[in-house]
């Protein structure tokens, strides 16, 4: 069965931040056991993204400064 992420916190659930700097955790995930993802901030590119092991805290730096995003995981 493929890996399908379900559910994320950032920033310990935070609803905004003030920082470019984001702390993602509490991957959920249906399938099997999954060790490694893939982050971006567009779809497009998600694939040119090398594969990173899950830790229980993944560090990743927003690319601008104050606005709305959406990440792919």
């Amino acid at each position: 069965m493929p890996n399908v992420l379900t559910s994320f916190n950032i920033d310990d659930n935070s609803s905004s931040t003030f920082s470019n700097n984001i702390v993602i955790h509490d991957l959920v995930y249906t399938g099997d056991n999954a060790t490694k993802y893939r982050i971006s901030e567009t779809q497009a590119n998600i694939s040119s993204k090398p594969w990173l092991d899950i830790t229980d805290n993944i560090n990743y730096t927003l690319s601008g400064t104050y606005g709305e995003y959406t990440i792919y995981i």
